[in-house]
């Protein structure tokens, strides 16, 4: 009997310890100076600007920047894209966590029922139709759980992450290259 739970123990410790397919990611150590060859001393930060167009205190071009962002339906695209793309991660990872579902049900049903047979034919007392009435609860609980021992839901929750970051940064692109045009444009004119 030992000799089966010791067996059954190191299959179990066998396939389990081999769940990962995939290593971690180790970036390379890679050696770097801790300072500059040449460094100057910093006496101001640079200045912090959210709006890079700004720095030419030109209020046309700030005016048309702003409606230029406010008015073009690809940012707009790009910002729905991007709310999906987070949206879609979060539903990837509720898969990670037990599901828990409960269904109620309650049925109220009232049925008419005519009576056959030698009883309700010979007899004149005994009605020939009967009233049923018939009350159904139920209060179903299911709870599911998938065990992911091979990363497969981890792996599809950390790619839909990547994919909402890859996202936003698509809205950065559409958003640098709409108020770059805008501006070329504007100075060219």
């Amino acid at each position: 009997m030992s000799r089966i739970l010791a067996f059954l123990i190191a299959t179990i410790f066998f396939f389990t310890s081999s769940c990962r397919l995939i290593p971690s990611y180790q970036p390379p150590a890679v050696p770097v100076a801790s300072e500059w060859k040449h460094q100057q001393p910093q006496t101001s930060s640079p200045p912090q600007v959210d709006f890079w167009w700004e720095v030419f205190e030109d209020e046309t071009l700030n005016t048309l920047e702003h409606q230029a962002i406010q008015n073009n339906y690809n940012l707009q695209i790009a910002v729905e894209r991007v709310e999906q793309a987070r949206d879609y991660a979060k539903i990837i990872r509720s898969q990670l966590f037990p599901q828990i579902n409960l269904l109620p049900v309650y049925s109220n049903t009232m049925i008419l029922s005519k009576l056959f047979g030698e009883k309700a034919s010979q007899r004149e007392n005994v009605k020939t139709y009967v009233r049923e009435h018939q009350l159904l609860y139920q209060l179903p609980l299911t709870l599911s759980y998938e065990l992911d021992l091979w990363g497969k839901l981890r792996g599809e929750y950390q790619s839909a992450v990547l994919q909402a970051r890859a996202e936003e940064q698509d809205f950065q692109t559409a958003l640098l290259v709409l108020t770059t045009d805008l501006a070329a444009a504007y100075f060219q004119l």
